[in-house]
């Protein structure tokens, strides 16, 4: 066994995720804030100079409605995994030369490194996409020992 990760599904993880996620992966929310208040400038300008006062209000509501779940959008979704996949509840993964196993309560599965679909690296931890469209995240500090991070990383982006 190369190393193991014991990982509790709590609002701090979550809010890991979610952090990690926005700041490393999805490239539409790295705008989000600036086409909200790119709309709402836009709309005030047309509000008061060319008196498009119907587009001028739909621009700023729409830049303001975004703007709020853009501040909110962490805090909802940590709250909806945490009811969708229970609160505190752990798992643990076995990395091995050949694959990673991984044991969620009474139940184990495993994974061989060829199967996972895509890995991205985080200055934090891990995330490993088994299956299209669903993602785990391994925070480097679950990792025990953690210099087996480094040959983690490699073995995914080994696979072939």
């Amino acid at each position: 066994m190369i190393a193991q990760a014991k990982i509790r599904r709590s609002r701090e993880y979550y809010e890991e995720d979610f952090v990690q996620w926005r700041r490393y992966i999805s490239r539409s929310h790295q705008w989000e804030f600036w086409l909200s208040m790119a709309a709402m400038a836009l709309g005030l300008f047309l509000f008061l100079k060319w008196h498009f006062q119907i587009a001028g209000i739909f621009l700023i509501v729409a830049g303001l409605v975004q703007l709020i779940l853009y501040y909110f959008q962490k805090s909802l979704w940590v709250s909806s995994k945490l009811k969708q996949q229970g609160a505190d509840t752990e798992y643990e993964l076995f990395f091995h030369e050949e694959h990673i196993e991984i044991a969620v309560s009474s139940l184990k599965g495993q994974v061989a490194w060829r199967d996972i679909k895509r890995a991205f690296r985080t200055p934090a931890g891990l995330f490993l996409w088994i299956k299209q469209g669903s993602h785990i995240y391994i925070p480097k500090s679950a990792i025990e020992p953690p210099e087996a991070f480094e040959q983690i990383v490699q073995k995914c982006f080994d696979a072939p």
